[in-house]
């Protein structure tokens, strides 16, 4: 028996007698994962505010971009996949929600003046066994180094694979939207996680004019940074095809001042790609009235 709520969400969704409903985050929020294994609309869409497949047959189609994803990426999704040639979202730039600038010093953040910061502020799941080996071996090669991660959930076991390096790691508490990037603003360099990478942090990140170096995987929860990348046209990004270019990539902008700069310049002029994307809605509004008439066609 569903709970009160949910099934009078669901008799809610089922009157409106939908064409088309799109989910926008299937597994991130336990009701809207059971209210998508029902049959609400004559369209069913999914799309990657939680980048997975759902696995649900009453999915029909999963909207992503031709940026992020592989050639033969449709056999990791039960839904049909769709790649716009958009980044199929029309992000603001989360730098403009601000009207001050950064003032901020390191002391505001209690991190060292002489070191080199590297900065993965991340949920604590995203931490992986093989991410944290990648940080052991470049704080093991940069003596100047210096890495900050968010407090939360499992952290002391985190922790315990630094016991060697107490204080050259920082846990900074969990912050409001505004102070998170006045943070990550004092950066050198921000690490994205492997195997499940980051998308809004990257943005973030880029935002700021940050260097992100990036190991990309075959599945999308890996792939956005490299998308972004390449939807920047940047050349020669920092992206790793294994552990030991990863590291190379965050000694080499983290020690090279005139790298980190080169490459923190062309995101400047380039950033402007990632933001206010018009093209997106517009291909947003043009795929979902083909979906509609071809359905329409179909079952006349």
């Amino acid at each position: 028996m569903l709970p009160h709520d949910l099934e009078k969400a669901i008799k809610t969704i089922a009157d409106a007698n939908l064409d088309v409903l799109i989910f926008c985050d299937i597994g991130m929020f336990d009701p809207v994962y059971f209210i998508a294994h029902c049959r609400l609309a004559k369209i069913q869409i999914n799309t990657w505010g939680h980048s997975s497949s759902s696995g649900i047959d009453t999915i029909d189609y999963f909207i992503s971009s031709r940026y992020y994803e592989t050639n033969n990426a449709q056999r990791f999704y039960r839904e049909k996949l769709i790649l716009c040639d958009s980044l199929s979202t029309c992000y603001i730039n989360p730098r403009s929600r601000y009207n001050t600038q950064q003032t901020l010093d390191r002391k505001a953040f209690a991190l060292p003046s002489d070191s080199t910061i590297y900065t993965c502020l991340q949920s604590t799941y995203k931490l992986s066994p093989i991410f944290l080996d990648l940080v052991r071996d470049l704080l093991e090669a940069d003596s100047t180094a210096h890495l900050v991660f968010l407090n939360g959930e499992d952290m002391k076991a985190v922790m315990k694979r630094f016991d060697d390096f107490p204080h050259r790691i920082t846990l900074s508490p969990q912050l409001p939207h505004k102070k998170y990037l006045e943070l990550m603003a004092l950066s050198d360099v921000v690490l994205d996680p492997y195997p499940v990478g980051g998308c809004n942090s990257s943005l973030e990140a880029f935002s700021l004019d940050k260097c992100v170096v990036t190991w990309p995987t075959e599945l999308l929860n890996g792939r956005f940074t490299q998308g972004f990348y390449q939807k920047m046209g940047i050349d020669k990004p920092p992206i790793a095809h294994n552990k030991s270019e990863y590291v190379y990539w965050a000694l080499h902008l983290g020690k090279n001042i005139h790298e980190r700069r080169r490459l923190s310049d062309s995101i400047h002029h380039a950033k402007h790609h990632l933001f206010s994307e018009v093209d997106s809605c517009t291909e947003w509004a043009s795929l979902l009235r083909h979906l509609f008439i071809t359905h329409r066609n179909q079952t006349i």
